[in-house]
């Protein structure tokens, strides 16, 4: 289901006055639009992730960036608690 099919299933509930107070949701339009929701997230996310990666190799490129080796970064995330031993 389309995000403008879910919408179209909405219902409003008014108050004597015709104002709108509540919405009714159907189960299937509420899952597709959490569906939606969800994939919107994880898109802005990967394009965080690739703006971060592209600043971070940039950086590098210039001599901004301390590299260490592989085995110091093992043992800084394993303190960390990010890596199991």
């Amino acid at each position: 289901m389309s995000i403008a099919e879910a919408i179209a299933d909405i219902q409003y509930v008014t108050n004597p006055a015709g104002e709108r107070t509540d919405v009714i949701v159907p189960l299937p339009a509420w899952e597709s639009l959490l569906a939606a929701l969800a994939e919107m997230v994880e898109r802005l996310e990967d394009q965080e992730d690739i703006v971060l990666l592209q600043d971070w190799l940039r950086a590098r490129a210039s001599g901004a960036v301390e590299m260490i080796p592989l085995d110091i970064l093992e043992q800084e995330l394993r303190d960390d608690g990010l890596l199991s031993s």
